[in-house]
Parts: C-alpha cells; sequence; structure tokens
C-alpha cells in the first residue's frame, strides 16, 4: 500500500486517529475515490490468480534448486 494515495494507514487501536481518517476522506469526497481507485488497481494487479500462481511455482522452484545442491 502506498500511504496517502491507496489508502490511509492509522495505528492500530487508536479510534481517534480512525475517525480523523474518515472525516479527512469524507471531506474530500474526490481524493477518497481516487484512493479507492488505485487501492482497487493495486490490488488487482498484486494480488490476481496469475501473480499468486506465479509467485509460488518460484518459490517451489527456489526450494528445488537447493535441494539439489
Amino acid at each position: 500500500m502506498d500511504p496517502g494515495k491507496s489508502g490511509l494507514l492509522v495505528p492500530k487501536q487508536d479510534p481517534d486517529a480512525l475517525a480523523d481518517a474518515i472525516i479527512q476522506l469524507l471531506a474530500d469526497p474526490e481524493k477518497a475515490k481516487a484512493m479507492g481507485r488505485r487501492g482497487r488497481e493495486l490490488v488487482e494487479t498484486k494480488y490476481n490468480w496469475k501473480t499468486i500462481v506465479r509467485q509460488v511455482l518460484d518459490i517451489y522452484k527456489e526450494v528445488l534448486a537447493k535441494k539439489k545442491k
């Protein structure tokens, strides 16, 4: 995630910070929409099935290569 561009990060167990982030987005709907679009693009790119399968196969290949040594 790219804080401020594809979403907002707040400290855990900090309801005031969460409320402030929500208020910030409610005050600027265009920014909220843009962040939502960028967040969705990030998830669709990074976590699509083709990418995940490729990453798992790369791990298997790496493990097998180490076993052969």
